[in-house]
């Protein structure tokens, strides 16, 4: 994929081929070594295959209507910067605490980063994060190559929310109601210990 620098470096030899006569032979030669450049560019930037990404979850269980973390880790095994553009997929249902999953930033050799977004799912049962994809920038910033990351679509299950279950079930045990506004309430005649009953 070509680059805007590209397009700039095109965009030189336009004038001097549009002045016509001796200045032909300039354009040319500007957009012979542009393409050659692009050539050479897109070669090196084969080394994106050395450029990883992995989803990390908490579990494969997510919690319903509530916000999970997703990270995503690049690993950098080149000897070179890399300008790397990821994208995740996320299911279609999800909310997302930002307008798409799409990152841009740069790794240093033999370098790992870690960015974060979150996923809110609406609906219980199974659904499946795809494929990652990475775009890797030439050494020329000239092209971009883009790399799929084999393997790393991920099946998820959602459940209601597990703290919400915990925390709810724990107020239970202690003779509690949680009221609107999450503020927890005594429930008349009910006992704050196992096995204890309430004199009357």
């Amino acid at each position: 994929m070509p680059t805007r620098r590209l397009f700039a470096l095109l965009l030189l030899a336009a004038p001097f081929g549009a002045a016509g006569g001796p200045f032909v032979l300039l354009a040319s030669a500007i957009v012979l070594v542009a393409t050659l450049a692009a050539v050479t560019d897109w070669l090196l930037a084969g080394d994106g295959r050395r450029v990883r990404a992995t989803r990390i979850l908490a579990s494969d269980k997510l919690s319903l209507g509530d916000w999970n973390p997703v990270q995503l880790q690049v690993e950098n095994a080149t000897a070179r910067t890399q300008q790397v553009l990821i994208r995740d997929v996320p299911p279609a249902t999800f909310a997302l605490d930002q307008p798409v999953p799409l990152f841009a930033t740069r790794v240093g050799p033999s370098g790992t980063i870690t960015l974060e977004y979150h996923v809110k799912p609406p609906h219980r049962g199974d659904a499946t994060f795809g494929d990652l994809h990475l775009r890797i920038a030439g050494p020329f910033g000239l092209v971009q190559r883009t790399f799929r990351q084999p393997a790393s679509a991920q099946r998820v299950r959602v459940y209601p929310n597990l703290r919400e279950l915990r925390r709810y079930d724990l107020l239970v045990r202690r003779g509690l109601e949680a009221q609107p506004g999450g503020r927890p309430v005594r429930v008349a005649g009910a006992s704050t210990e196992f096995g204890v009953a309430s004199r009357g």
